[in-house]
């Protein structure tokens, strides 16, 4: 099995602690670290980073507050230019495949704007036994990558999904959104993808119609919401014209399980139906996101096993 490659970035000062979480997910990774990666003169950073990330499965960044700028309430945050290439580098691979490693966490103020990414603390106190230190980073990052297929041995037509969603919860969609674009699922979001003048009737059936799935996000607002009872009834229909399995539902919170007389809302109830409440909660939501992944490979695989 191919391993996945990951990139490891650091400044100088926390150059010893990239050093040795490289060496310690080596064993399960082709790592390359900044320094070791091929920068040539004459290319921007933005050209150097695209070429990182097209060889790249996952990143990983180490930020201290020795390489941090200071703030007006004298906590330390990441320089500009570690935002920088955290953010290219977590639109370009996908929230879910990159990691934030963070030494002294209590004095690093961490940016809001990259809320996704894995943040990983390490303990504070002495970190002279480097190894001690970043061992329980290197084993979260470790299962992370073992729950997500590396691009090279992802088939790219295995399954592509239409996302449907109450606009109250669009922050959670455009994050579900993102992280099932990293891990090489193909997503329709009506955010993303429609244009001024479009028909929403139109392009909500034609996308239904195109996708394998529809992943249904279930909250109190979508519960209530005409649109998304309208996007269940197409899916539905499509469910039984190709004798699949389409609608994905996905809950926020409880109110799906507290309503009743709804037709749409009953069928939906016969399904097994994805936790995603803590969402917010980043551990939860990283089990939730891999259980959903697996649910949509082992559909992807019996269908494929039946066309065959």
């Amino acid at each position: 099995m191919t391993k996945p490659a990951v990139f490891i970035s650091s400044s100088r000062e926390g150059l010893g602690l990239a050093r040795e979480l490289g060496r310690q997910l080596e064993t399960t990774a082709a790592v390359t670290r900044w320094s070791e990666a091929a920068f040539h003169p004459g290319k921007t950073v933005a050209e150097s980073l695209t070429e990182v990330a097209d060889r790249s499965d996952f990143a990983v960044f180490v930020v201290s507050a020795d390489d941090a700028s200071t703030t007006p309430q004298s906590r330390w945050s990441p320089r500009p230019n570690v935002i920088f290439e955290l953010g290219f580098l977590a639109g370009r691979l996908g929230l879910s495949r990159t990691f934030v490693v963070v030494a002294d966490p209590g004095r690093v103020a961490l940016p809001s704007d990259l809320a996704g990414t894995m943040y990983i603390t390490l303990p504070t106190g002495d970190l002279s036994d480097l190894g001690a230190a970043v061992a329980p980073a290197a084993a979260v990052i470790r299962q992370a990558m073992a729950d997500i297929a590396t691009r090279q041995d992802r088939p790219s037509e295995y399954y592509s999904c239409f996302i449907s969603y109450s606009w109250k919860d669009k922050d959670f969609a455009a994050r579900l959104h993102d992280d099932l674009q990293g891990v090489g699922v193909r997503c329709w979001l009506d955010a993303k993808e429609m244009r001024v003048g479009d028909s929403l009737t139109e392009q909500i059936a034609k996308a239904i119609q195109v996708h394998d799935k529809v992943l249904l996000v279930l909250s109190e607002a979508s519960v209530q919401s005409h649109w998304v009872k309208l996007e269940v009834r197409n899916a539905l229909r499509v469910e039984r014209d190709r004798d699949t399995t389409m609608l994905f539902p996905i809950r926020l919170d409880e109110s799906v399980l507290e309503v009743s007389g709804v037709k749409e809302i009953d069928r939906l109830k016969e399904k097994y139906i994805g936790d995603f409440s803590d969402w917010q909660d980043q551990s939860r939501y990283r089990r939730a996101f891999s259980r959903l992944v697996r649910d949509l490979a082992i559909s992807a695989s019996v269908e494929s096993e039946r066309r065959s």
